[in-house]
């Protein structure tokens, strides 16, 4: 059986190669290119990818652009692009939707995040079980830190610059303890 390719294109090779550690977990064939131009080389040399994860913003060519330029000719219409970004902007993930992104992933979210949700698109309905333990495991942690932050905002004595700080930490585990849940769902 052949192994499934996926293209990262990124210019920043730190998450380059946390991306590769963890897909290549997962029996992919890894390629990289460190922009648009690079990634569209590749993708018109005859080599079957089967999936560009591509950044949103880089020089020479950027994720959209490779997008559009992929989407508008015969041969590479059918290959599957999710872009990335560090912005959460709306206007990004619509941009990119109208574009025919198959998704629209925030950088933010960290590697191993990214690497669940590339195993899912290109294995839907197949979650790895190692995959959704760590997603059960983390989902247990983060309602854990709500709780412990809960306690320690009862605690009598604290100046209110630290009651803010902890309502707010409060506020994001409870934000994330429910995005792991539907991540794992």
């Amino acid at each position: 059986m052949q192994r499934l390719k996926i293209l990262i294109v990124d210019d920043d090779p730190h998450l380059v190669e946390a991306l590769n550690l963890w897909l290549s977990k997962y029996d992919y064939e890894i390629l990289t290119a460190e922009n648009g131009d690079q990634a569209l080389g590749i993708l018109r040399s005859g080599k079957t990818i089967d999936l560009v994860l591509s950044d949103f913003m880089m020089p020479e060519l950027n994720g959209l652009e490779l997008l559009r330029m992929a989407k508008s000719s015969t041969e590479l219409f059918s290959v599957k692009i999710v872009l990335m970004s560090n912005n959460a902007d709306p206007e990004f993930r619509k941009r990119a939707a109208d574009l025919g992104a198959v998704d629209f992933l925030l950088k933010t979210t960290g590697a191993k995040a990214i690497t669940e949700r590339i195993v899912g698109i290109l294995s839907p309905g197949t979650v790895p079980a190692k995959l959704r333990e760590n997603s059960a495991n983390a989902q247990s942690m983060s309602q854990a830190l709500v709780g412990l932050l809960e306690a320690v905002s009862a605690c009598e004595g604290l100046p209110e610059a630290t009651r803010s700080t902890l309502r707010s930490a409060r506020i994001l585990a409870g934000q994330l303890s429910a995005h792991i849940g539907q991540a794992a769902d």
